[in-house]
């Protein structure tokens, strides 16, 4: 990537943030930004659980620049059960998930490195590298491809998301997870884990992150899907010699996370059912998962997406291109939907859609692909009606076992 790139990546505007802070908020059928349904939030008992957190005098003032101590405890408790070696010392809690990305840049990647980033992969985090002023490049999928880039170039981190990567929702199987930790052990490369789907599984839980297999990880993660996007609470579980850097950065650009909001997680995590919630989130979100899939199949006059078995995103491939073409179309006839060429560091190809099934309703997903469907047949007219199309649909490329998922 040259430098007028890396700059346009500085300055390029979110595309899910623009979508939703369109004059009168996104169109009726909100697929576009990764929104976790509002029916979900538990708001009656963090309400109860911010009424006790504001009580406390301590809440309002500085708080510690790594965290709340107990917030922090409970999160290494929860990372030491996915294999993770992490000590409570070790998790710095950020105003979000997207503030920790940029944390971790700031701290590994400075101007002028090197970082082999997903592309496709969320935009946020490329916003976060270029802004450190590292030159971004692709990551390679083949372990030995990024060992060979490693070697031409050598790299200052790499950015990955193994688990229901954002936006194409695939999950790295366990053997190409232990390859891609094997050789970034090998060449000694930092490893940047974006971690925020990762307890979002249908049927079978994901194989242990990259963090509990290679050292040098930091794994960041983020309470805005499982719990509640407006508490802004996110967190990075840091290797010891990389904590001091990461330390400067926080006090640079925040000094410390929200402590009312920090100390309002603690009082509700310890004191409701995480896991009961949990389960209600993720049987929610299969069923929804479903309904988008079963609305594509019916409909949709192109190949079919890959099926997801976490998350929160669809992957669909658009017939003959011009997916940001179909998304503005989508968007005028009140679907809001995000082109694929966002998530590439170049742009392009304009091939794919991404559709977020978690804030809708299986009825509304159905009207929803239905309206899609219409605009893209208009485009090209020619194509196949879905049923002609079948046995071109791609298969799941996630190998998680699916049995049914």
């Amino acid at each position: 990537m040259n430098q007028q790139l890396a700059q346009d990546l500085r300055l390029r505007p979110s595309p899910i943030r623009t979508l939703l802070d369109l004059p009168g908020g996104p169109p009726p059928y909100a697929l576009a930004a990764g929104r976790p349904a509002i029916e979900l939030i538990p708001a009656a008992s963090l309400a109860a659980a911010a009424a006790r957190a504001a009580a406390s005098p301590t809440s309002w003032c500085y708080a510690d620049s790594l965290g709340h101590p107990g917030l922090r405890e409970l999160i290494a408790t929860r990372l030491s059960a996915r294999g993770i070696s992490v000590s409570a010392e070790q998790v710095v809690i950020t105003n979000g998930g997207q503030h920790a990305l940029l944390i971790a840049a700031l701290a590994c990647a400075g101007p002028g490195t090197v970082v082999a980033a997903e592309s496709p992969g969320y935009p946020g985090a490329h916003q976060a590298l270029a802004i450190a002023g590292a030159r971004l490049v692709s990551r390679p999928e083949s372990p030995a491809a990024l060992e060979e880039l490693h070697s031409r170039q050598p790299l200052a981190l790499v950015h990955c998301m193994p688990c229901a990567r954002n936006p194409t929702g695939r999950t790295l199987s366990e053997v190409r997870l232990q390859a891609l930790a094997t050789a970034c052990t090998r060449q000694g490369l930092i490893v940047l884990e974006d971690d925020a789907y990762h307890e979002l599984w249908f049927k079978h839980a994901p194989p242990p992150p990259l963090a509990a297999r290679h050292p040098r990880t930091l794994l960041a993660g983020s309470l805005a899907k499982v719990l509640a996007p407006g508490l802004r609470l996110g967190w990075l579980a840091v290797p010891n010699e990389l904590l001091p850097a990461v330390t400067l950065a926080m006090h640079a650009s925040a000094l410390h996370a929200n402590g009312l909001a920090q100390a309002t997680a603690w009082e509700w995590l310890r004191q409701e059912d995480l896991a009961g919630h949990l389960a209600r989130v993720r049987t929610l979100y299969r069923e929804r998962r479903n309904a988008l899939l079963a609305a594509l199949a019916r409909c949709w006059p192109g190949r079919q997406p890959e099926r997801p078995h976490g998350g929160l995103f669809v992957w669909l491939p658009v017939p003959g291109g011009g997916a940001s073409a179909l998304a503005e179309s989508a968007r005028t006839a009140g679907v809001a939907v995000l082109p694929g060429g966002a998530f590439h560091l170049a742009l392009a190809p304009d091939d794919h859609l991404r559709l977020c099934f978690a804030s809708e309703p299986p009825a509304r997903l159905d009207e929803a692909c239905v309206i899609l469907a219409a605009l893209a047949r208009r485009t090209a007219p020619a194509l196949a009606p879905a049923a002609e199309q079948g046995a071109q649909g791609s298969p799941a490329s996630c190998p998680c076992p699916s049995g049914g998922d």
